[in-house]
């Protein structure tokens, strides 16, 4: 099973863009194209960073691992590694290893938005679908293993793209 950070405003941003990019290059026709790029550029940017503010972040739970994919990297952790989940003044919310250590859960946190204007009902709302998520999914049999940590390469690449098309669009200019 696996959930999604889906808030409305990172869609409803991304999609006003994508309608204002097109009426303002209608309205500047004709137009030079590095300005008209630079534009799309700028458009991109905001759909890309709407993107990975959003539904890019995932929390995936199977019987013997959890997939936490945050929006630049991700971690496999064994199931039998997690000993709970806090939170830090309402802040973030982490997942606590065997070990002391502690994985940011970005799901948690409501997409484009502060996460300073969450309130502790609000905070313990949001948490309960991810920890109601760990405790539904039967853990299957098996070792602890390593936490692997690895960064998310097309994701990377993707916020970088709409940035180096517009470099690439100025060093041609």
């Amino acid at each position: 099973m696996t959930i999604r950070r889906m808030d409305l405003l990172p869609f409803l941003v991304g999609g006003g863009v994508i309608l204002i990019f097109p009426i303002a290059v209608a309205a500047n026709q004709p137009s030079p194209w590095l300005p008209v790029g630079l534009l799309g550029c700028a458009a991109a940017l905001v759909v890309v960073f709407a993107y990975l503010d959003g539904p890019a972040v995932t929390f995936t739970v199977d019987p013997a691992r959890v997939v936490v994919g945050n929006t630049f990297v991700r971690y496999e952790v064994p199931r039998s590694r997690i000993t709970g989940f806090a939170t830090a003044e309402y802040l973030s919310l982490r997942m606590v290893l065997d070990d002391g250590r502690k994985i940011s859960v970005r799901v948690w946190e409501p997409a484009m938005l502060s996460v300073s204007s969450i309130r502790p009902g609000t905070a313990d709302a949001r948490m309960r679908p991810v920890v109601e998520l760990v405790e539904r999914t039967p853990a299957g049999p098996g070792p602890g293993g390593p936490v692997l940590r690895r960064p998310r390469v097309g994701n990377i690449l993707l916020a970088t793209a709409p940035v180096a098309a517009a470099l690439v669009l100025i060093a041609v200019s």
